[in-house]
């Protein structure tokens, strides 16, 4: 036979042994693409997913910050309504001798006070105001508050769209009460006009992104005060059309057309009780799911270039199979890439053979093979680690918990973990992933450093669980602590009592000496907070000057009273501020006791919350227990 012949014979086996085994070839590549999809299907998943947990996060919040503004809104309406009552009975008491002039000489209406008081005679004529009065103050009989007060004794509270104040020339609402003379006649109005800073005026809880906004709206859609973005204290509103709100409180997502600037949002509102008002919270669904999208883009770079590694891998498995099948010293070939492949992972590979005693009981194992980084872990050289015992790399009791563990694996062919390192380990990391697989008489084992990993879930933990400000629990963390609590109470039979703390006085503080001040005010009452309570039990930031202490394992309600009582003490101590300034607050508790007062976190924070104003009523500086008169 000529060499032609014998090089087409040659080839000719080739073709026939591809043709033999192409089922081989092709299963690599239909294996691939079944990899390929399942990952697609995870990560869309994966997406969706995250997707619908940023939605809800979206909800809870929105809601959770229109609950927090109308309360905040709430008491400043109460301030106002109590200004006009206290006013109306000192013009009384005095017969008419109330100088507004005069308390504002003496301070009673500070500067950077945001609202301004007049009052008025019968005839609409100015009398005393803590603005300026001259000849050409304005009268006006002829507002429809004013003849409403006039031709109504039982006219109450009286609050007014918003208009450009005729003295102040700026955008204020009005709030106005009637004055009665002895003989119960029409003497005149108390009206207080409130600038929109001031109803707008909500606690630094979250910082509004640009196309975020809240505001306070009545039921006819107008608008008496929003912030929107970085823009405080305006009548601007991004509703396109009047907004309508179903029911007293509620969240909802609305479309772009119905905004000016055509953004998605998510809207919460919530309805104060006896007033037109309503606090709305909007916060933008462009901006909610902006790092959203990058994580999506991310995850589908990852995809496609895991999909393009699959296929290059079909093309290898396919091709490494056929020479397999045509040469039998492919397995030298093979152990050479695997080491290549192996010694550039960021995984410690280890190849264990087990040996075992006389009672043929696992004695101990030793390493056949590892790659560089497993050597790197230990703090060996490759050389040194193989052919070595692997005992002779740990120590004491944990020596004998790996060769439990490893004995464990060689017993059920497979165990997989996530450890923390022990103190005075070879290993050099914090935490490692450890994946054992049986081979043989032996094991393969795998060992990657995750403790950048761990740090990053700490830390997202901390971010969404701490305030930053009083490095305290936040109410992040409360919504999730407090059903668990009350479980392990309803298991053990026990009680629980949930303390609801305000700062008297707080608003005073950060009015007269600034943020920072304020700042420093509620981080040393978060000190003095944790220094009164048990290391079992809890003290949480709300928010502003709010905070709520969690006692568990309670005996008597005299437990809870002592605690209430050394934290009324505690914090009409006075507090050492900026430059060295003390000043002195006092604080309101209220409590709820679990079970009495409540069976879920929802209803015991309600009970504290009510309980607190109920005591704050009754004076500064006291406690009140739900139900319970103190």
């Amino acid at each position: 036979m000529s060499k032609l012949d014998l090089a087409q014979a040659r080839h000719g086996h080739r073709f026939a042994f591809l043709r033999a085994s192409w089922p081989v070839v092709l299963a690599w590549f239909f294996a691939c693409m079944v990899v390929a999809a399942i990952l697609w299907a995870l990560t869309l998943d994966s997406l969706e997913r995250e997707r619908n947990t940023l939605r809800d996060n979206s909800y809870a919040q929105a809601s959770s910050f229109s609950k927090t503004y109308a309360r905040q809104l709430a008491r400043s309406l109460e301030q106002i309504n109590q200004i006009t009552l206290t006013l109306k009975y000192y013009w009384q008491d005095t017969r008419g001798n109330l100088k507004l002039e005069k308390q504002l000489e003496h301070g009673l209406y500070p500067g950077s006070n945001l609202l301004h008081v007049s009052i008025l005679d019968q005839d609409g004529m100015l009398v005393t105001s803590t603005l300026a009065i001259d000849k050409n103050s304005p009268k006006i009989p002829d507002r429809d508050y004013f003849q409403a007060h006039k031709n109504n004794p039982a006219s109450g509270l009286i609050i007014s769209k918003p208009v450009v104040g005729l003295r102040l020339g700026k955008v204020v609402t009005l709030f106005s009460r009637r004055l009665d003379k002895p003989d119960g006649a029409f003497a005149g109005i108390i009206v207080v006009a409130a600038e929109t800073a001031y109803l707008a005026s909500f606690s630094d809880e979250f910082a509004l992104r640009k196309s975020d906004f809240f505001a306070v709206m009545d039921g006819d859609g107008a608008s008496f005060a929003s912030q929107i973005g970085k823009d405080a204290n305006t009548l601007k509103t991004v509703f396109a059309s009047r907004p309508e709100f179903p029911g007293d409180a509620g969240v909802l997502g609305m479309p772009a057309v119905k905004f000016t600037d055509m953004q998605p949002r998510v809207i919460a509102w919530q309805k104060l009780d006896n007033t037109p008002f309503i606090s709305v919270v909007g916060l933008s669904e462009q901006e909610i799911f902006a790092a959203y999208q990058s994580t999506k883009n991310r995850y589908f770079n990852i995809a496609a270039a895991v999909s393009v590694l699959l296929l290059l891998f079909a093309g290898v498995g396919a091709y490494l199979s056929a020479r397999l099948a045509w040469r039998k010293r492919q397995a030298e070939e093979i152990r050479t890439a695997y080491h290549l492949a192996i010694d550039g992972a960021r995984e410690g590979f280890y190849m264990l053979r087990a040996t075992y005693d006389k009672q043929r009981q696992i004695e101990d194992f030793f390493i056949e093979d590892c790659n560089g980084r497993a050597a790197a872990l230990v703090g060996r050289s490759k050389e040194e680690l193989i052919g070595s015992r692997l005992l002779q790399n740990y120590s004491g009791t944990f020596a004998q918990q790996v060769l439990a563990v490893f004995s464990k694996a060689m017993e059920t062919g497979f165990h997989e973990d996530v450890f923390r390192v022990a103190a005075g380990s070879q290993l050099r990391a914090a935490w490692i992933h450890r994946r054992l697989v049986r081979s043989g008489t032996g094991l393969a084992m795998t060992l990657r450093d995750i403790s950048e990993a761990k740090q990053q879930e700490q830390l997202l933990s901390d971010l969404a669980n701490i305030d930053t400000l009083t490095a305290l629990p936040n109410r992040y963390w409360l919504m999730n602590f407090l059903p668990q609590a009350i479980q392990r109470v309803k298991d053990n039979g026990s009680q629980l009592a949930l303390l609801f703390v305000d700062l008297d006085d707080f608003k005073i503080v950060n009015d007269t000496m600034g943020h920072l001040a304020g700042d420093m005010l509620l981080q040393a009452a978060a000190l003095r907070l944790k220094s009164l309570v048990r290391a079992s039990d809890h003290v949480v930031r709300l928010g502003g000057d709010e905070f709520t202490v969690i006692l568990e394992q309670i005996n008597t309600l005299d437990n809870v009273s002592h605690i209430a009582q050394l934290i009324i003490s505690s914090m009409s101590e006075p507090f050492s501020l900026t430059d060295g300034q003390v000043r002195q607050v006092h604080a309101s508790i209220g409590i709820s006791m679990f079970p009495e007062d409540g069976e879920d976190t929802a209803t015991l924070l309600k009970h504290a919350d009510q309980a607190m104003y109920a005591a704050k009523k009754s004076g500064k500086g006291r406690y009140q227990f739900y139900g319970v008169p103190r």
